[in-house]
């Protein structure tokens, strides 16, 4: 580095250069994110005593795969304060840079990108004076390999954003085996340092993959109820939402979305079709404009709401599949054996809430299941049950049921989801219980059951079990007595 002074200006000039560079994640999967890199800056500035204006002449980032060039102007005056910057990549083979930079464990991808960014921002008037940009990443695919095969996560994708002055235009394609989406948008901003834009965004599909989309809703309300409940530990003041960033974000962002899909693909040749989804975000009001989905003779309803301005926002989501044929779809899924019937569900969520902690202390949930005059024969389900009545050496079912009723309701107050009406009314098997769900008590569910059984040659039998595990992967065991081995669980 070299640095020398001339009256009020300064001058750097400087070079770092690192070869065999390997960095590694922290935790107990840990991986190589950096294997053998090398990286190498050049810098160039100069700048005034006082920090009135700093000029960054010459700056590059860069290694034997990418590189990135950047200059920089800064000035600052009694009616004016600027800053210009730009920022340029070279053409970057995605395949080749995996090779060294590998941000996931198991990833692995390939394609093609280039960066430009150019800007010159006002401070004191937060206004964008000029911009432009463009990122593109082109041919991409995303690969991760699961127990000695690859999973094809992006195939043939691409992503592009394009702005100038205070317009941003963006669009993507995302593929593989189970999608075909097609994304465009634009943003308008109005503000940058206090953030208001108003957007649009489309979303039309061939196919959008369902259970995808369920699993990383799952996810997401687990990670959320996870800092929800860290959040309920803490003893803070709360500000009014709209004065915390995420409630200033929702009252001065407007958002215009438009969905459209073809085919919502469940598991297998199992789907649903025709889904339509309008959104508004306005002034602080979220609210559904339309919804539309059809499937398997089932009505279905749903509808996102929202209201931002108030000391606490208020959420709601709530949803209807009434009548849904059990034997079509079940058919569709194709699983071992069949299953007839009427599935319904309905389900009703809401929160009131200005932090976190509310996610948990202030939400209300109802949700309700239901499966009239069902048959089920020779189905994954009856050869579970059997498996778990053998080894716990009890009356085995036939593989056939006439179901008159299974259904349950689910409440949820504060950190208790509480399970009522679980009941089965059944030719071999009926059983009725209810109990609770603590969250994050560690305990899991607490169900007892008292469960009666019709053999297949016509003898009653009767025992009681217990329903425990987490939320989402309960348990049905028996109580272990005397010297007899531990119970076999099913779940």
């Amino acid at each position: 580095a070299k640095f020398f002074q001339s009256k009020d200006k300064n001058f750097i000039t400087a070079g770092i250069e690192t070869n065999n560079l390997n960095f590694y994640s922290k935790g107990l999967n840990k991986h190589k994110i950096i294997s053998n890199g090398e990286i190498h800056l050049d810098f160039k500035s100069t700048f005034k005593n006082d920090f009135s204006n700093i000029i960054i002449s010459k700056a590059a980032i860069y290694d034997d795969y990418t590189k990135f060039n950047f200059d920089a102007a800064y000035n600052k005056e009694k009616k004016k304060e600027t800053l210009k910057f730009t920022v340029k990549s070279n053409k970057i083979n995605m395949k080749e840079l995996s090779a060294v930079f590998t941000p996931a464990r198991n990833y692995i991808y390939s394609g093609s990108s280039t960066c430009m960014l150019a800007f010159v921002y006002d401070f004191k008037k937060d206004e964008l004076l000029e911009s432009k940009a463009n990122v593109n990443f082109l041919n991409i695919s995303l690969k991760k390999l699961d127990r000695g095969k690859y999973i094809t996560y992006l195939q043939d994708s691409s992503f592009r954003v394009a702005s100038k002055n205070n317009e941003i235009t963006y669009n993507a394609n995302i593929k593989n085996a189970r999608n075909n989406i097609k994304l465009t948008g634009k943003t308008t901003i109005n503000k940058v340092r206090k953030y208001k834009s108003k957007n649009e965004i489309i979303i039309a599909a061939k196919k959008i993959d369902g259970l995808f989309l369920y699993q990383h809703l799952t996810y997401q309300i687990k990670d959320l109820f996870s800092a929800s409940l860290k959040d309920l530990r803490k003893g803070y003041e709360a500000l009014y939402f709209p004065q915390t960033p995420f409630g200033y974000f929702l009252n001065h962002n407007n958002y215009s979305i438009k969905i459209k899909a073809d085919e919502l693909l469940l598991k297998n040749n199992a789907m649903f079709n025709n889904l339509k989804l309008e959104l508004s975000l306005k002034n602080g009001w979220l609210h559904t404009k339309l919804f539309n989905l059809s499937g398997y003779g089932a009505d279905l309803v749903f509808s996102i709401n929202g209201f931002f301005r108030k000391e606490r926002g208020f959420f709601q989501m709530k949803g209807k599949a009434l009548n849904l044929d059990m034997e079509k779809m079940y058919k569709n899924m194709e699983q071992k054996g069949s299953i007839t019937g009427k599935l319904s569900i309905d389900f009703d969520y809401e929160v009131v809430a200005n932090r976190l902690q509310h996610v948990i202390d202030s939400a209300k949930l109802t949700c309700s299941v239901s499966l009239l005059e069902s048959k089920i024969e020779n189905a994954e389900i009856m050869s579970k049950i059997n498996t778990f009545l053998k080894k716990n050496k009890m009356t085995v079912l036939n593989n056939k049921i006439k179901l008159k009723k299974f259904g349950f309701n689910i409440r949820q107050r504060e950190q208790y989801f509480y399970i009522r009406d679980f009941a089965i009314a059944s030719d071999t098997i009926n059983f009725a219980g209810f109990g609770y769900y603590k969250y994050g008590d560690n305990q899991g569910w607490t169900i007892p059951l008292y469960i009666q059984l019709t053999d297949k040659e016509q003898k009653f039998n009767s025992f009681q079990t217990f329903i425990k595990g987490e939320f989402n992967q309960p348990c049905i065991t028996v109580r272990k007595t005397g010297k007899n081995p531990e119970p076999f669980p099913l779940c």
